[in-house]
């Protein structure tokens, strides 16, 4: 779980672009080093890093297919009064 009023430190930037150049995630990145998304986000930007968003919406475009299209097949759309 992130540490809240923690300082960044230098060794977070390192760590950052560490594991960014070993293709992980914001997401993965934040959990790994102990930091909320937002914080690896402005580090991530700080160093002139960017995270490939084509992967994340790919891959929800496939997990909400799998998901959802068994699920919505048995809904009813709502009734509007």
């Amino acid at each position: 779980m992130p540490i809240q009023n923690r300082p960044v430190t230098e060794e977070d930037y390192q760590r950052v672009a560490e594991l960014h150049a070993r293709g992980m995630g914001r997401n993965a990145i934040a959990r790994e080093v102990g930091r909320v998304q937002r914080t690896v986000r402005v580090i991530a930007h700080e160093l002139g890093l960017t995270f490939d968003v084509r992967r994340d919406v790919i891959s929800f475009e496939w997990i909400s297919r799998r998901l959802s299209v068994p699920f919505l097949q048995t809904l009813t759309p709502p009734q509007c009064p």
